[in-house]
């Protein structure tokens, strides 16, 4: 009797161990940076200066429309407040228009540093892949924040230089679906 019992208790048991190895907590959680983003902020951090040392925007100054303009100028939006960025969880970049139908567009990658302290977005701007770090990362209360530094064209700006450096705080707040 004893015997039968065990042998009916050794499936259970394989059952038991079976079910417990399948149920993997090892999953990677999801990055808390995914979600759905709007360029809400940029301002300089130093002057932008063109190439006669002439001031073209001072220290502090809003450029949110010309970085808005450079960064997500590869979307069409019928609105350009329905702009949105979205960060997948593959690390996938994404434009899309928020509430006006259409697939999102792949516009780059993106990747955090194990430090947290760097966002790097690679971004297909134009047709060509730039590089865009937010140093000193900031993800608290829902907002990516961090400086770039950035060479964009002059015309941005309305100078005839071909490039203008540009060292700037940046804020994308997020947004919902």
């Amino acid at each position: 009797m004893k015997k039968n019992r065990i042998l009916l208790a050794l499936p259970l048991l394989f059952l038991a161990l079976f079910i417990n190895v399948s149920c993997d907590d090892d999953d990677d959680p999801q990055d808390p940076l995914v979600g759905l983003y709007i360029l809400s902020d940029a301002t300089t951090n130093q002057a932008i200066v063109d190439s006669q040392d002439n001031v073209i925007a001072p220290a502090g100054a809003d450029i949110t429309a010309q970085i808005a303009g450079a960064l997500l100028s590869d979307v069409s939006c019928t609105d350009a407040a329905n702009v949105r960025v979205q960060l997948t969880s593959g690390g996938i970049v994404n434009y899309l228009c928020k509430g006006e139908g259409g697939d999102p567009s792949q516009q780059g990658t993106w990747s955090v540093n194990d430090s947290r302290s760097q966002l790097l977005l690679t971004l297909n701007i134009g047709g060509t892949n730039v590089p865009v770090t937010l140093n000193n990362l900031d993800e608290t209360g829902g907002n990516i924040n961090g400086d770039v530094a950035l060479q964009l064209p002059g015309s941005l700006f309305g100078v005839d230089d071909p490039f203008v450096s540009i060292d700037m705080n940046i804020t994308f707040t997020e947004d919902t679906m």
